[in-house]
Formats: structure tokens, sequence, C-alpha cells
């Protein structure tokens, strides 16, 4: 069983290594396709989808906020990254994924201001 997925995986890569060593490397297809292919072939977007269910959680149990809100901002990031590069006309989802972070996350400002400060809090030893 084990061997015949490990020969499915490299089946699978050798596919995604021809087809893009195959295509130009401006051409449409290698730039988006490919890396859409090896993205699910390789069970990346089950990692980022169990991740997001998890923020989800965390958010809707009122638990962890800041912890959840910090990881929230690594993918509205992490979508802007990916909808400016590969996938323009879909811009409007990260768009709208920040201003409804910026809603929940405004009561919890307070706790975010120390990171943007130039000089590092003192602690108590040091005073």
């Amino acid at each position: 069983m084990q061997r015949k997925l490990r020969s499915e995986r490299e089946a699978s890569a050798r596919e995604y290594r021809n087809h893009c060593s195959s295509n130009s490397v401006g051409h449409p297809l290698c730039s988006r396709g490919c890396h859409a292919v090896f993205f699910y072939q390789s069970h990346w977007t089950l990692f980022v989808g169990a991740a997001q269910i998890v923020i989800g959680i965390l958010l809707l149990t009122n638990r962890f906020v800041p912890v959840a809100l910090i990881m929230l901002a690594a993918f509205i990031y992490n979508s802007f990254a990916f909808h400016i590069t590969m996938l323009p006309q879909g811009l409007f989802a990260p768009v709208i994924a920040l201003i409804l972070g910026y809603i929940v996350a405004r009561p919890y400002s307070g706790l975010f201001a120390p990171l943007f400060r130039p000089e590092p809090l003192r602690t108590q030893s040091e005073s």
C-alpha cells in the first residue's frame, strides 16, 4: 500500500517537473497551473485549510484571540502576495478579509501597540 502511494507521488512529481520544464518561464500555465497542481497534490491546501479552521474556532470561541489574530494576519499577507502575483482578478478576497480582520482586531489594538514601538519595553528587573 505504501509502495503504491509512493509511486503515485513520484509519478505526479515527475509529471509536474516535465510539464513545467516543457513550458517557457513566462507561459501563464507554468506560472499559475503548475503551482496549483503542486499545492493540491502535496496536500498543502489541507494544511492551510486546517490552520484556517483552527483560527476560526479560536475567534468564534473567543479563546486566544490575539494569537488567532496574529495567525490571521499572516494568512491575509500570504493571500495578498498570492493574488497580486498569481491571480489579480481575485484581489477582492484579501481586501475583504483585511477589512473584517481590522474590525475584529480593533478592540485588541492595545495588546499589539508595544510591537510597534521603536524602543523595547523595559522589564521590571531593568528598572
